[in-house]
């Protein structure tokens, strides 16, 4: 896992090995060796880790349904008539309900799953980059639209007009879980 050494303001690669916690630098042996000198002189006695935790379900249900608006709104907004249109669904109403009051349901359902490492580099042949978040909709042949999120490389997918997930699993399936999002 990266970790951060706040003396010296840089990442730092952390593993356990057994027993024992091991610490590197990036690839160029110039940061192992500041590494090395900042923790001998007792400059750098900290090392902070990031430690992963649960995410309030609901609360985070209601933050997918409102990116989920907002980007359905951004693809709408290059057609005439898009703000009549979307207030016109009936099938989103539960979901505007849900994330602007948190009326509805006791929690909207959402598919999580880590997709790639939150710093991994992809190369399309011409650059190197990373990909912080990216977002997709699915229409299906039953006419139930859902929407995939990615940040950092874990996706979240909720169905925007169904609580349940049972749709969208079925769906993945159905793709053999090849994620919308990654063309792999």
């Amino acid at each position: 896992m990266t970790g951060v050494l706040p003396s010296l303001q840089m990442p730092v690669e952390v593993w356990l090995n057994g027993p024992q916690i091991h610490l590197g630098g990036s690839e160029n042996g110039d940061s192992l060796q500041r590494i090395e000198r900042s923790i001998l002189s007792g400059q750098t006695d900290t090392v902070i880790l990031p430690i992963p935790r649960e995410v309030n379900r609901r609360l985070m249900s209601r933050f997918l349904g409102k990116v989920a608006i907002e980007a359905l709104t951004l693809r709408l907004m290059k057609v005439d008539g898009w703000q009549e249109e979307m207030l016109r669904v009936e099938a989103l109403e539960l979901l505007r309900r849900y994330v602007r009051r948190g009326d509805g349901p006791a929690e909207w359902e959402f598919s999580q799953r880590r997709l790639y490492a939150e710093n991994a580099v992809f190369n399309d042949g011409r650059e190197a980059f990373e990909l912080l978040h990216e977002f997709d909709f699915i229409y299906a042949a039953d006419r139930t639209l859902f929407f995939v999120l990615a940040l950092f490389g874990e996706e979240f997918a909720i169905d925007m007009g169904d609580p349940s997930i049972t749709n969208y699993r079925r769906w993945m399936a159905d793709n053999n879980d090849r994620s919308p999002l990654a063309p792999w």
